[in-house]
């Protein structure tokens, strides 16, 4: 087995990993009424709510921009609509 080639497979790994962990640090500064982690098993960002929102909601993308986007979604659906009288 060649140790460069798995050496450098492990460094490319961690970089992602660094980028996700620091992703999920910039998500979480913006929406802090969420839980925001990299799951590095995954390979994924993942998020759950810190406000009143149906049991086992959890929002999971690869992508920043689409969690942000689920996420804004999950709170429009979470919000409750008071009727004007």
């Amino acid at each position: 087995m060649d140790n460069t080639v798995s050496l450098a497979s492990a460094v490319s790994l961690d970089s992602v990993d660094a980028a996700g962990w620091e992703e999920a640090k910039r998500v979480r500064g913006e929406f802090p009424r969420w839980v925001v982690i990299w799951s590095e098993m995954r390979g994924m960002l993942m998020a759950w709510p810190l406000f009143r929102a149906p049991r086992g909601t959890v929002v999971m993308s690869i992508s920043a921009m689409q969690l942000i986007a689920d996420m804004k979604d999950v709170e429009d659906a979470s919000t409750v609509k008071i009727a004007e009288h």
